[in-house]
């Protein structure tokens, strides 16, 4: 993605090189007219990879799973991991998701972005979420000073 929302892609149809706005590449990944796309991810606060890694069918169709992937193994693990509310207890089940896929390669991941999250030592409570320092804001509480 660009700073100004538009993205590189190479379409089927034209066999060239495309530079459209975020619309109209995202109207090509939606409709898999590509070949190879260049696009960024953020990840949710709740885990559910439904959208991007669901089988697609007519009665459940999956817009995000810009690459057609479906594992009716991976389907039955999320289906697991969703009914599971505690996070510690499906963090296994979401593993075995990530291994699954990372093993048949649906995309290429080129990076992660490590940030770095500091927190005032007078803020306690302060537990900070890899995916977002924001998660859980509301259960810090600053000391007063004396």
């Amino acid at each position: 993605m660009w700073a100004n929302g538009s993205c590189w892609s190479r379409t089927r149809r034209s066999r060239a090189p495309h530079r459209g706005d975020h619309g109209s590449a995202g109207w090509s990944l939606r409709r898999n007219r590509f070949e190879a796309a260049l696009a960024g991810w953020s990840a949710a606060l709740f885990v559910d990879p439904s959208p991007l890694w669901s089988c697609s069918t007519s009665s459940s169709p999956q817009p995000f799973n810009f690459t057609q992937f479906c594992d009716p193994e991976v389907d039955a693990l999320i289906a697991q991991g969703l009914s599971l509310p505690d996070p510690a207890a499906s963090a296994p089940i979401w593993r075995e998701v990530q291994a699954r896929i990372h093993e048949q390669q649906p995309y290429l991941f080129l990076y992660w972005m490590d940030e770095l999250v500091g927190v005032h030592e007078r803020f306690e409570n302060a537990r900070v979420n890899p995916l977002s320092a924001y998660d859980r804001l509301h259960e810090r509480a600053a000391r007063v000073a004396d």
